[in-house]
């Protein structure tokens, strides 16, 4: 059988780095996307010690281009595209005076 492909967004931290690894352990094949490069390679250096090697796309989502060169290259690159996982994203720091 072969293995799902799957993108992560968010994949450099947190739940995304999180999600990657889970799935990655799981068997399958993975795209990781986000802003910081070095974070996404820590991910799939984790990725591939679960058994899954990882296409590292560094880009901001906000480009829509960026967005479609994601899907693009995963298909590409792996023939097609089972599950995007999103978990892109962030949150405004809020101060004690708005507490």
């Amino acid at each position: 059988m072969e293995r799902p492909v799957t993108i992560v967004t968010g994949a450099g931290s947190g739940i995304g780095r999180a999600t990657a690894v889970l799935l990655a352990e799981r068997g399958h094949a993975l795209t990781l996307v986000g802003r910081t490069e070095g974070k996404l390679h820590e991910t799939a250096a984790l990725c591939g010690a679960a058994g899954a090697a990882a296409i590292v796309l560094a880009c901001d989502l906000a480009d829509r281009d960026a967005a479609h060169e994601a899907v693009d290259r995963t298909i590409a690159e792996r023939g097609h595209l089972d599950t995007l996982v999103g978990c892109a994203g962030s949150a405004p720091q809020i101060g004690r005076a708005h507490v």
